[in-house]
Formats: structure tokens, C-alpha cells, sequence
């Protein structure tokens, strides 16, 4: 007596089954990790190219939650995203939440974010971090928000996730915020709701190197390098002559601050 095998939905078969052609796991709103998804929210550019390639969408996406890994020590965080920044904050302002530095303003203007347009929180606690970037997702003119949590469960992140994705305001024209939050490296291991993680390692002056390792399309074989350079063109001293990193004062935050934190 032969057995007949119904096909399974996902294209699954039961063992000594041959498996089902291709076309046969094609079925309306089931993703196959190995391809890219179709995104539904709109992209900002990040202002690298190379990464823009391993981006579903082609840019940061909007109204989404995305986590940036970085190593103890290393602060990349204005190499990585200033380019889109300054592109978000023609829109609207750009929300900083308890970052480990204060920005220097005047770098940040010459390199196309005007300070009138960027707010800071000191927030010294997760709960507070998260309270305060909460808040400020529900204001319909936020263009951007960049939160530091060294720890951070994933529920706290889902809703935060969830508040970015609820952000466009029906009739108001707006597009949906840029959301990023900076963690710790160890972090990797954990569970997160972000649809887009990254690791972010800084190269000193070679640039950065950016593992793309959740994404919403098939595995990145190998890390990015971006070249990033940091802008130290806007630091001279009194003869006119570039700054050097030795030469820069060690309790400003420029752009990023290389020597011992984004060495």
C-alpha cells in the first residue's frame, strides 16, 4: 500500500520525502530568511554607500529600531551616523539621550547639523533613558533619536520599537523618526526586537569596520569597511595648522574624539 504525503504550507517535507521545488514555498506572507524582504517603511540614506548596499530599503529605515554594538572603550557613534543625522535634522530636531560625551557643537554645525536643531538628555539610568526617549517618540516633529543603554531588556526595546514604528501622524506629512540605540558589545548574544543590528568597531584613521548581522534579507558574508574619516580639518590650532590628535583637548567630545576613546 503507498502512502500519500500532502505538502506541507511552508514547504517542510517529513523524512525520506524528496524536498519541493522552489516555487513551492512561494506562498503569500511567509519569508524565506535566505532572500531579501520587500521593506515597508521608508529609508534615509546613511550617507555611506557601501553600507547603504547591505541596507534593506537602501538607507537608515524610518520608524524602526536599530541597535548599534560597539566595543568597551570605542565611540564611533558620530563617524557612523552624522551624515544621516544632518540629513534627518532638516525636518526636525534630533533627540540625543544620555551619550557618554558632551558633543562639541561647533564641529557638529561645520559638518551640516546646526545646534538649533539638537537636544540632549542627561539621563544616567536605563529607566530614565528609556522613559525619556518614550516621550519624545510621541512628538510628531522628532526627526531622530539616539539612545545609549548599557542595559537594556528586550521588552523595554519592543516598546520602543513598537512607539517608532506608531510615529507617523496620519495628515500630517511627516515621515516616521530614525531611531538608533547604542549598546555594549556584549549585547550580541541577547534577544532584540530591532529588525537591523550592527556591530561598529572604529579602524582610527582607516575608517570602520560594521558587521551587518540581523537584517532582513540574506546573511552579510563578510564585515564592511567604511572609510568614515574623522573630520579633524575642523580643529586648528593657533598657527593655522591641523590639529593633531595629541593636540586635542582631552575633555571635549569632537565629532568623535579620537586618541584613547575612538582610537
Amino acid at each position: 500500500m503507498r502512502t500519500a504525503h500532502l505538502p506541507h504550507p511552508l514547504g517542510l517535507q517529513p523524512p525520506g520525502v524528496a524536498a519541493a521545488s522552489p516555487s513551492a514555498t512561494n506562498w503569500p506572507g511567509v519569508w524565506r530568511g535566505d532572500a531579501w524582504l520587500a521593506p515597508t517603511y521608508p529609508a534615509l540614506a546613511s550617507g555611506h554607500p557601501v553600507l547603504d548596499r547591505a541596507l534593506p530599503g537602501g538607507g537608515w529605515p524610518q520608524g524602526q529600531l536599530t541597535e548599534l554594538l560597539h566595543p568597551a572603550g570605542q565611540h564611533a557613534e558620530w563617524r557612523l551616523l552624522l551624515p544621516a543625522l544632518a540629513l534627518a535634522a532638516r525636518s526636525g530636531p534630533v533627540l540625543l539621550v544620555g551619550p557618554p560625551h558632551s558633543p562639541n557643537l561647533h564641529a557638529l554645525a561645520a559638518q551640516g547639523l546646526p545646534s538649533e536643531r539638537l537636544w540632549r538628555v542627561d539621563a544616567d539610568t536605563p529607566a530614565h533613558r528609556l522613559w525619556a526617549t518614550e516621550q519624545a517618540l510621541r512628538c510628531p516633529d522628532l526627526a531622530a533619536a539616539v539612545v545609549w543603554l548599557p542595559l537594556a531588556q528586550p521588552e523595554p526595546l519592543r516598546r520602543l520599537h513598537t512607539l517608532a514604528q506608531s510615529s507617523v501622524h496620519a495628515g500630517t506629512g511627516l515621515s516616521a523618526p530614525l531611531l538608533f540605540a547604542w549598546r555594549p558589545l556584549a549585547a550580541r548574544s541577547t534577544a532584540s526586537p530591532a529588525p537591523l543590528r550592527l556591530q561598529v568597531e572604529s579602524l582610527g584613521l582607516q575608517g570602520l569596520r560594521v558587521d551587518v548581522f540581523k537584517r532582513r534579507g540574506p546573511p552579510l558574508e563578510r564585515p564592511l569597511t567604511l572609510a568614515a574619516p574623522l573630520p579633524l580639518h575642523q580643529l586648528v590650532n593657533p598657527l593655522g595648522q591641523p590639529a593633531t590628535w595629541a593636540e586635542l583637548p582631552a575633555n571635549r567630545h569632537v565629532v568623535d574624539r579620537p586618541g584613547r576613546l575612538a582610537a
